[in-house]
């Protein structure tokens, strides 16, 4: 009974913000935070990205993710953190090592346009989830 109950507050948690956009903004940070400060190493042979991008990809990183955190945290603001997202998103692609190789710009996109979208509306205890009924 306990369990269910959880359950239900940890969904409806989620649902009362912009989840899935925080997911996806806090995944582009990480991911255009690591490869400037990544380092392989095959054996003997180490390989490094170290680059002049490192500064800003440090900068982007860390206002994505306080964007990211931002839309669990403080769903209001869901506009502002939309729109900074997709901008450093955007300017990532020419400064962080195109933008964790498209993969974090394209997540930051994804982001800032579902936090964009995410309106706050209750749903009804009786609205059916299907269309036409």
């Amino acid at each position: 009974m306990i369990a269910v109950r959880e359950q239900s507050s940890a969904k409806k948690w989620r649902r009362g913000r912009p989840f899935w956009a925080g997911v996806c903004t806090l995944a582009s940070g990480l991911l255009v935070l690591f490869p400037p400060y990544a380092s392989f190493r095959f054996g003997d042979a180490m390989i490094s990205l170290n680059t002049m991008g490192g500064v800003s990809s440090l900068v982007i990183g860390v206002v994505l993710i306080s964007c990211g955190m931002s839309l669990w945290i403080r769903p209001e603001f869901r506009v502002a953190a939309g729109v900074v997202t997709l901008l450093l998103s955007l300017v990532a692609i020419v400064t962080s090592n195109l933008g964790s190789f498209l993969v974090g710009t394209l997540l930051g996109i994804t982001g800032a346009a579902l936090a964009l979208a995410w309106t706050p509306k209750e749903r009804r205890a009786g609205t059916a989830d299907r269309v036409g009924t």
